[in-house]
């Protein structure tokens, strides 16, 4: 009885000194985001700016993807599988 107590202190001590660890390893804090932006207080945007303004609002172009082919799938009674195919990356 004694033996399994000192093992269950020993890993809950091990437990929180990773967790202490990994909390310390943490950044203090999330870089801020940085935009530029530019204001145009003297009237209209200019033709060159409505072209800037009009291609950082446009979405990138669509890839199409090909959907996962598979080859082999092989499940024994234990649940183990081997599961072999094609897919982009």
């Amino acid at each position: 009885m004694k033996r399994t107590i000192i093992i269950g202190l020993v890993g809950l001590a091990l437990v929180s000194v990773g967790a202490v660890w990994a909390w310390l390893q943490m950044p203090a804090e999330a870089p801020a985001v940085q935009t530029a932006s530019v204001v145009n207080t003297a009237g209209p945007p200019t033709p060159a700016e409505e072209r800037t303004a009009r291609a950082s609002l446009e979405a990138p172009p669509i890839i199409p993807v090909r959907p996962p082919s598979f080859d082999v799938v092989r499940i024994n009674p234990a649940g183990d599988a081997v599961i072999a195919g094609r897919a982009d990356p």
